[in-house]
């Protein structure tokens, strides 16, 4: 038993120490009129013109790479403003799930079959339409952050030619 468990926890701190080296990644591309996206130290950055801006809390990086160019700011002032709901919709719904399955869990035995009632079941739904609307929000968000990339990097081309 004793060498059992000593395998299954140097196995696992072979796995946490191996997949903290993933996050410490680093390309920056090269420097050029077209907005990039980059990676330094496992985050990711915006490359405009030399200049790389970070891409801040809840994607307001964006919104300062893209100035100068109409349709890609509102491109990015959406998926800023996407990121700001979303996000704090999927944490509470995902806290709220997990007190219910706490409650459940706390309130059942292994005798008796706990049957909850429509108030946690209703309650149960809501969390999760919450945790799931703000999943969506976020990828929505990416849509958006993709379009206000293309059209930055679309006028810059035009202004090329």
């Amino acid at each position: 038993m004793v060498r059992v468990t000593s395998r299954v926890t140097l196995f696992s701190l072979l796995i946490a120490s191996s997949s903290g080296c993933l996050g410490n990644v680093n390309y920056v591309p090269r420097d050029d009129d077209r907005l990039r996206l980059g990676i330094r130290g496992g985050r990711f950055l915006y490359v405009r013109d030399g200049l790389a801006i970070g891409e801040g809390w809840f994607g307001s990086g964006l919104v300062s790479a893209v100035v100068g160019v109409p349709r890609a700011e509102v491109a990015a002032q959406r998926s800023r403003n996407a990121l700001l709901v979303g996000s704090p919709m999927r944490f509470f719904g995902e806290v709220c799930l997990g007190g219910i399955a706490g409650y459940v869990l706390g309130e059942s035995s292994f005798y008796e079959p706990y049957s909850a009632s429509p108030v946690i079941i209703g309650t149960a739904a809501i969390c999760a339409g919450l945790a799931g609307t703000g999943v969506w929000m976020e990828r929505l968000s990416q849509r958006y952050r993709n379009d206000a990339v293309n059209e930055f990097n679309a006028e810059s081309r035009a202004r090329d030619d």
